[in-house]
C-alpha cells in the first residue's frame, strides 16, 4: 500500500464522518 493511498483513505474517512455528523445534526434540528 502506498503512503498516498493511506492518506486518501484517511481523508475519505474524515469526510464520511463529517457528512454523517452533519446528517445527524440536521435530523436533530427538525
Amino acid at each position: 500500500m502506498e503512503p498516498q493511498d493511506i492518506t486518501n483513505d484517511l481523508i475519505l474517512e474524515k469526510k464520511a464522518a463529517i457528512d454523517s455528523g452533519n446528517f445527524l445534526l440536521k435530523k436533530k434540528g427538525k
